[in-house]
């Protein structure tokens, strides 16, 4: 009989929004089947994370997605780091997050 521990990771964002993300940690002999090892939707979507300029000083104008309003808005990118949930394009932001997040 395989075992399985079955955890819960806390990812905090920089705003109050946080997100659970399952941890799965499998004993030796237990192989995941492509079922249980597809994540659901959401958990892939960056489009959820608020954004995030990254540590760099650089002014790059850029598009995140607002699960709030539902629409792509602008932020000032700093060139490095950051999160997933930047666009270069307005049109780009709307067909990542509404065609695939929401």
């Amino acid at each position: 009989m395989s075992l399985m521990v079955l955890s819960f990771v806390l990812v905090a964002v920089t705003s109050v929004e946080a997100y659970w993300f399952p941890r799965i940690t499998p004993t030796p002999s237990l192989t995941l089947t492509p079922s249980f090892a597809t994540p659901a939707p959401l958990w892939n979507a960056p489009c959820g994370f608020s954004p995030e300029p990254g540590p760099c000083k650089a002014f790059k104008p850029m598009y995140y997605f607002d699960v709030i309003s539902n629409t792509c808005k602008t932020f000032n990118y700093g060139g490095c780091g950051g999160n997933a949930n930047k666009y270069e394009t307005e049109n780009l932001c709307k067909y990542v997050c509404t065609k695939h997040c929401t």
